[in-house]
């Protein structure tokens, strides 16, 4: 489903739109790493992933552009077996977010030759089942949600400021996770080995604020 507005209010060439999926994968080779040895282990397994994506943009005024992306998804397996033979079907498939969302808008601004374009968006991700590496099973344990801001700065100068060769140079600065949250962007239940003790739960923590300059030229 689609829709578009030319012009009604502060809807100007606004779009949006929706889609269900739904996907079944069937015949899975899911492996499992052994620890403190360079094999794997495999179970075998069918899932099912059933979802729908919304999205819509707008122009409010003529220099404003707002955005949103939601998904929501849900993952399960329909048949689950490891490797000795223990059956888990049913349960959710791991490290699949139940939903994702970006939302943010950006302002063009220009001046003598150059445009100026400051954005902002909020990236957030929901819950997700983990995986259980002592069991090599599936779980319903959840890695918590998480949301993080961010922000560029692009500035784009045109060709009568930059000579007969060059036509154009971008310029981006961004500031990614502005408010330094601190969350774990991957867990899992160990089986010991190398990192914690068996059954414990282990995390790898997100990204801290950083920052980020690109530089790009036509020719």
């Amino acid at each position: 489903m689609k829709g578009f507005i030319r012009h009604d209010g502060l809807l100007n060439d606004a779009a949006f739109g929706a889609n269900y999926y739904n996907l079944d994968d069937t015949n899975e080779i899911i492996p499992i790493p052994v620890v403190s040895h360079l094999y794997s282990l495999f179970a075998s397994g069918s899932s099912r992933f059933n979802g729908v994506n919304i999205y819509a943009e707008d122009n409010p005024i003529y220099t404003l552009h707002v955005f949103a992306n939601l998904s929501f998804e849900r993952a399960t397996y329909s048949q689950y077996t490891t490797p000795s033979g223990g059956s888990y079907d049913g349960l959710p498939v791991s490290n699949v977010p139940a939903q994702t969302a970006n939302v943010g808008l950006f302002y063009e601004m220009y001046n003598r030759g150059v445009v100026y374009t400051p954005s902002i968006w909020w990236q957030y991700t929901g819950p997700q089942d983990i995986y259980n590496n002592n069991t090599n099973a599936p779980t319903r344990q959840k890695l918590p949600a998480f949301g993080i801001w961010n922000a560029s700065l692009k500035v784009a100068v045109g060709r009568t400021d930059l000579g007969a060769h060059v036509h154009r140079v971008d310029v981006n600065v961004g500031v990614y996770n502005i408010l330094n949250k601190q969350y774990n962007a991957y867990e899992y239940i160990s089986s010991g080995g190398y990192y914690g003790v068996a059954g414990q739960l282990l995390g790898e923590p997100g990204a801290p604020r950083s920052f980020e300059v690109s530089l790009s030229t036509k020719f």
